[in-house]
C-alpha cells in the first residue's frame, strides 16, 4: 500500500507478505528522485541506538503517529542532528533475517525549502 499524506502510520514490511519475497523493496511512501539523500533504518538505528530513542521520544512528545512520515522525520533529524525533510520511503525485509526495514530518502530541511522556492 503507498500512502501520500505524512500523517498516516505506514505499514510495517512482513516477511510473510508476497510484496516483500525474494527481497524485494515497496515504495511506500512519495517518489525515489536523485535528489534525496538515502539511508536504511537499521544502520541510522544501529550508528546511535540513544539519538533514535530520543527521536522517538520526541515524536511520542508531539503526539506523532508511530510510524508515519511525520514520526520518521522526527527520529532521523535526532539521530542526523538537524531538521530533515522526508521525500521518499521504501519498505522491505531481510532475507537473512526476515527483520523489516524502511529505506528514507531525505533532504535537510533547508535544501527542501530551497527547492520548493524555485518552482
Amino acid at each position: 500500500m503507498r500512502y501520500e499524506q505524512k500523517d498516516r502510520p505506514l505499514t510495517e514490511p512482513h516477511y510473510s507478505s508476497p510484496l516483500y519475497k525474494n527481497g524485494r523493496t515497496q515504495n511506500l511512501f512519495g517518489e525515489e528522485t536523485d535528489d534525496l539523500t538515502y539511508q536504511y533504518s537499521d544502520t541510522l538505528q544501529f550508528q546511535n541506538y540513544e539519538k533514535w530513542q530520543q527521536g522517538q521520544e520526541q515524536a511520542k512528545a508531539q503526539n506523532l503517529e508511530r510510524n508515519s512520515v511525520l514520526y520518521f522525520e522526527c527520529v532521523l533529524s535526532s539521530v542526523l542532528g538537524r531538521p530533515i525533510e522526508i521525500g521518499c520511503v521504501l519498505g522491505g525485509v531481510n532475507v537473512g533475517n526476515w527483520f523489516p526495514y524502511w529505506i528514507f530518502g531525505y533532504k535537510t530541511a533547508k535544501e527542501a525549502s530551497n527547492a520548493s522556492n524555485k518552482q
